[in-house]
C-alpha cells in the first residue's frame, strides 16, 4: 500500500548521484476536488438519511466506497470519565510508515496527558496474527481501556472481540484497514476517488491521448480494487488512452521488474505511469535503467520522492498525486477517538477524510533536508490538514475543536 502501509520496503540508493527525472511536457491545471460530486452506490439501508446530515463536500467523499455506511454505533454509548486510558492495537509494525503512525499517536496522547485528560497511552502489535490480535484486544478490554484504536489484520476476525468491547462501554475506532463490525467506529479514506483523481490528472495532462502503464497493487486487495475501479471510470471516458496493465504489488522489487518488463515489450513512447503507492523512485529508476524518457508518474510521496524533486526541480511537474502519509492518518484516528470520548457523538461510520493532493512543482512545506534519495522515511508532513475544523465538526452531533489539539499547531517536523 502507499508508503508501506501493507508491506515493509527496502530502498537502495542509486549507484551514483544523478538527476532522476527527464524532460517534462506542458502541465495542465487540474482541480483534484472536482472529480467527486455525490455519493452513489454500495450503501446500506438508511445510509441516504445519514449521508444527508453531512454537507455536500463531505458526502462527495463516499463515492465508490464499499464500506457499510450507517449511523455511528458509538453515539449514545455511556462513555468512561476522565482521565482516559488510550490503547492502540496495530496489526503490523514492520515498516517506517506504520511506526510513524504510532509515534504520532504517542505524541498526540502526550499533549492530552499534560492537561490531565489522558492518563496513559498503551500499544501492542500482533505481527499479522489475527489470533494474537484478538488476545491483545481482550487484554485491553480487561485493562479497562477507555477507547481502543485499531488497525486490524482482518476485516472480520476481530468482530466478536469488538462486540465484547462495545458491550463493556469501550468504543473501538478502526482505521487504516477496514473492519466490518457494526460495533466499530470506522475512519477511512476514499480510495476509489484516489484512483480516479490520479487517472484524471493523467488524462488532463495528456489531453486524453497517449500510452499509460496502470501499475496496480496487490491483486484482489480491497483497497486495490477500489483504486482500480476509480481509475477505470476515467479510462473508459478517454478512448484515446492506451492502458497497459502491470502489477507492482506496492513493493519495490516487484515494481521495478514490472516496469522493466513492460518497457522491454513496448518499444513505443510511454506517456505516464499510474500507481497508487509510493513507487515513483522505483518507476523512475526503471525508466532510466532502460534508457527511456521518464513520463508522468503518480505517487503518494515519500522521502525519496521529495528528494528527487528537490534535486531536479525543473522536472518536478512529472510527479503528482494524492498523499496518504502517516501524520494525517494518525491525527484523524486520534481526533475521532478524543472527540468521541468527549461526548461529541459521531454521526456516521465510516468517517471519511480525503487524501491531500500535491504536485511536484510545489513542495513548499513538504520537503525537509533530512529526506534523501535512498529511503522512503521520513515521510513528508502535509502543511495543511485534508479537512478544515468546520468540516471535521460536521461529522459530529456536537462537533467542536478539541484543545490542545490543532493540526497546524501540533504538527511535528518530518525530521
Amino acid at each position: 500500500m502507499s508508503a508501506g502501509r501493507r508491506s515493509a520496503r527496502v530502498c537502495r540508493s542509486a549507484a551514483k548521484s544523478v538527476a532522476l527525472l527527464g524532460s517534462a511536457g506542458a502541465i495542465v491545471a487540474f482541480s483534484f476536488s472536482s472529480v467527486a460530486s455525490a455519493a452513489s452506490h454500495n450503501t446500506a439501508d438508511g445510509s441516504a438519511s445519514v449521508l444527508a446530515s453531512l454537507p455536500a463536500s463531505l458526502r462527495a467523499l463516499y463515492v465508490g466506497t464499499p464500506d457499510n455506511i450507517h449511523a455511528s454505533p458509538i453515539t449514545g454509548m455511556t462513555l468512561p470519565p476522565k482521565p482516559w486510558k488510550l490503547c492502540f492495537e496495530d496489526s503490523f509494525e514492520g515498516n517506517a510508515w506504520r511506526i510513524a503512525v504510532r509515534y504520532q499517536m504517542a505524541h498526540l496522547a502526550s499533549l492530552f496527558q499534560k492537561t490531565g485528560a489522558v492518563s496513559s497511552f498503551k500499544y501492542s502489535v500482533s505481527d499479522n496474527s489475527p489470533t494474537l490480535e484478538n488476545s491483545q484486544l481482550h487484554a485491553f478490554i480487561d485493562q479497562k481501556c477507555s477507547a481502543i484504536m485499531l488497525t486490524a489484520e482482518s476485516g472480520t476476525a476481530d468482530n466478536g472481540t469488538i462486540a465484547d468491547a462495545y458491550a463493556k462501554g469501550i468504543p473501538v475506532i478502526a482505521f487504516n484497514d477496514y473492519v466490518s463490525s457494526p460495533d466499530a467506529q470506522v475512519v477511512d479514506q476514499p480510495f476509489y476517488i484516489w484512483g480516479q483523481e490520479m487517472a484524471q490528472g493523467i488524462a488532463q495532462r495528456l489531453h486524453g491521448k497517449g500510452t499509460v502503464i496502470m501499475l496496480q497493487g496487490i491483486a484482489g486487495a480491497g483497497v486495490a480494487v477500489e483504486e482500480n475501479e476509480g481509475a477505470q471510470s476515467v479510462w473508459s471516458k478517454n478512448p484515446g488512452l492506451k492502458i497497459i496493465t502491470a502489477y507492482g504489488d506496492w513493493a519495490p522489487s516487484t515494481t521495478s521488474s514490472a516496469i522493466l518488463q513492460v518497457l522491454a515489450t513496448h518499444p513505443g513512447t510511454i506517456n505516464a505511469v499510474w500507481t497508487t503507492g509510493s513507487e515513483s523512485w522505483y518507476v523512475v529508476e526503471a525508466f532510466l535503467k532502460a534508457g527511456r524518457p521518464v513520463p508522468y508518474v503518480t505517487d503518494s510521496p515519500a522521502a525519496n520522492t521529495m528528494a528527487i524533486i528537490h534535486a531536479d526541480p525543473k522536472d518536478a511537474s512529472l510527479l503528482f498525486g494524492d498523499a496518504t502519509v502517516p501524520v494525517p492518518v494518525a491525527d484523524y484516528a486520534f481526533e475521532v477517538t478524543m472527540r468521541t470520548l468527549m461526548g461529541q457523538g459521531p454521526k456516521i461510520s465510516p468517517i471519511m477524510f480525503p487524501l491531500t493532493p500535491w504536485v511536484g512543482t510545489d513542495i513548499t512545506g513538504w520537503y525537509a533536508s533530512c529526506m534523501g534519495q535512498g529511503s522512503e522515511a521520513p515521510f513528508p508532513v502535509p502543511p495543511q490538514p485534508p479537512l478544515t475544523v468546520a468540516q471535521m465538526n460536521a461529522f459530529f452531533v456536537h462537533g467542536t475543536a478539541i484543545a490542545p489539539y490543532s493540526y497546524t499547531s501540533t504538527l511535528p517536523s518530518a525530521c
